[in-house]
């Protein structure tokens, strides 16, 4: 009669409170603000986040643009980004551009348009789905945004992985 033998392999447990979602979020708030001020620099030259070109302002405006004429709540703009350039670089007032901020809530971190406006549309967040909706490229993750929020989690997610999956030898 043949010998019975029993092989046994190493076991790996994995332990799931040591592996914690939530922090990531302080690394992806992180990535978030990079992208956003990526954004501003690409505004600034008439681009869409993916560095494509932004859709050009209307002949009327791009006039009273030039002419010091574009008109808010409180009067004129008025202010030094101002002037004879018909690049959309969504900086009449810079008011649009520091309304996004970066924040997070649980497992979410959301980039988002905040705060009033002094627009007929009252809000910052209203001003950008207006200008979205005739045609602006605005405030979305890019594919290479998407990149670099992935390679900025990778070493975390490898910290945790650590923590949490541990092999027990046979």
């Amino acid at each position: 009669m043949a010998e019975m033998f029993t092989i046994t392999s190493d076991t790996v447990r994995f332990n799931s409170d040591a592996f914690k979602f939530d922090r990531l979020v302080p690394t992806i708030e992180k990535a978030l603000t990079v992208i956003m001020a990526d954004h501003s620099r690409k505004y600034a030259a008439g681009q869409a986040p993916d560095g494509s070109a932004q859709k050009r302002y209307s002949a009327a405006y791009a006039a009273q643009k030039a002419g010091g004429r574009v008109r808010s709540r409180r009067g004129l703009a008025g202010n030094s980004n101002l002037g004879g350039s018909s690049v959309p670089n969504l900086k009449v007032t810079g008011k649009l551009l520091d309304s996004r901020k970066v924040s997070s809530s649980g497992m979410e971190v959301v980039a988002r348009f905040e705060g009033g406006h002094y627009s007929r549309f009252g809000s910052a967040a209203a001003l950008a789905s207006d200008l979205r909706r005739r045609g602006f490229k605005l405030h979305y993750l890019s594919q290479e945004n998407q990149t670099l929020i992935r390679t900025r989690l990778a070493p975390e997610i490898e910290k945790l992985t650590r923590l949490a999956v541990k092999v027990e030898k046979s």
